[in-house]
């Protein structure tokens, strides 16, 4: 099992905007801290798993996936969000402490088009992500094996605030990870700079500033208009926590070819990021058997709590 650990600057003495201790459910406990997806069909989409309260903290067990649906959406297998939107000035910090860990993903069926199962996010994995009010996402993604920096822009029309666009980048982080090492990690929002640092054991792993480029090698997912990651643009930002199962994803790898393909076709505006034509895939079959095979993952979440640094 992977323990991690968010911490940051001021941890002692920074406001505290935010706090989950891990003693009691998140959605039925006293506090009433996190909300499901505010959607219909919720046992098809973003509730795929179970809570528990151990010693550990809260557990999120979504092993194994049992649900699918038919779209770019079916990725999302559990997702939890803070209810109460956060105040976003000066030096944020996200901190959390827990664990994850993947089953099972050693039996996909894609053959050597997943080179290794144990780190590969679109087979399984589990993330904590602060998003802003207008689409942006930033985020750590764990599997087995290795941690994940995320960065995810989106675009809506604004009257029917349907998807138009979406881009979400996924950078490995330069960690000496397996199984059961715990880590120390923080992601911090700089305002003022308008950038996102990812920390890991005290150390700076990826820093992303609002107008740098991002290596299209990074590239994994992009269907309707390119869109460039913008900091967040409104006052707030709220907090998620959830497993996931990107199979629509790819997951380009520094020095192989621009053909890579996507794992399954759900979503048919899917585009590969790095020629801009229309997506291969290695199955676009619909069967659940291409993204359902007694797989999962299972989330611990010991606490959370989000500061604003002292100036």
């Amino acid at each position: 099992m992977l323990h991690f650990t968010i911490l940051g600057p001021g941890f002692s003495g920074g406001k505290v905007l935010f706090e989950y201790d891990g003693k009691e459910l998140p959605i039925t406990g006293p506090k009433k801290q996190f909300e499901y997806l505010p959607i219909k069909d919720r046992q098809s989409l973003g509730q795929d798993g179970r809570l528990s309260i151990t010693a550990e903290g809260l557990v999120i067990d979504s092993n194994p996936f049992r649900h699918t649906v038919h779209s770019y959406q079916d990725r999302i297998k559990f997702h939890i969000g803070s209810r109460n939107p956060i105040e976003l000035n000066g030096i944020t910090t996200v901190h959390m402490t827990g664990s994850v860990q993947t089953f099972g993903v050693e039996n996909h069926p894609f053959g050597d088009q997943v080179s290794n199962p144990q780190s590969d996010p679109r087979l399984a994995a589990a993330a904590i992500t602060a998003y802003g009010e207008t689409g942006e996402h930033f985020s750590f993604t764990f599997t087995n094996q290795k941690i994940y920096a995320g960065i995810n822009a989106m675009q809506r029309d604004a009257l029917t605030e349907a998807m138009t666009g979406f881009t979400e980048y996924r950078i490995p982080l330069l960690v000496d990870t397996q199984a059961g090492k715990q880590h120390a990690v923080r992601l911090i929002f700089d305002k003022l700079w308008k950038r996102v640092l990812w920390y890991v054991d005290g150390q700076l792993m990826y820093e992303w500033r609002e107008g740098s480029v991002i290596s299209k090698n990074y590239c994994v997912t992009r269907f309707g208009s390119k869109i460039s990651p913008t900091f967040p643009r409104g006052k707030t930002i709220k907090i998620g926590l959830g497993t996931s199962s990107g199979l629509m994803s790819y997951a380009p790898r520094v020095g192989e070819s621009k053909e890579d393909r996507a794992l399954v076709m759900l979503e048919p505006g899917m585009i590969n990021p790095n020629d801009d034509e229309k997506a291969n895939y290695v199955s676009e079959s619909r069967e659940e058997a291409w993204r359902l095979w007694d797989h999962g993952a299972v989330f611990t979440v010991g606490n959370i709590e989000v500061l604003r640094d002292r100036a």
